[in-house]
């Protein structure tokens, strides 16, 4: 078990919305942090904290899509590609 210190305090719901500001599936979001989706499916429910570094890392691709989107022309709503 990780040390307290590098695990996420980001509740569920937050961290819901940043996962939809990526714009990327479960199996893609689990592929870009390293870990199995049960791993991804239990953060967003609330059953385990991800890692400072996996909230970093989710937070560098919203940020990344969110730009992109600027870039284009396009109105960033939060919700993912259709």
């Amino acid at each position: 078990m990780a040390s307290c210190q590098y695990l996420s305090q980001m509740p569920a719901p937050q961290l819901k919305l940043l996962f939809e500001q990526t714009g990327l599936t479960h199996a893609q979001v689990a592929e870009h942090c390293g870990c199995d989706v049960s791993t991804i499916y239990r953060w967003l429910r609330g059953d385990n904290n991800p890692n400072k570094v996996a909230v970093d890392l989710l937070q560098s691709l919203a940020q990344r899509r969110a730009s992109g989107n600027r870039k284009a022309g396009k109105v960033f709503s939060g919700a993912p590609d259709e």
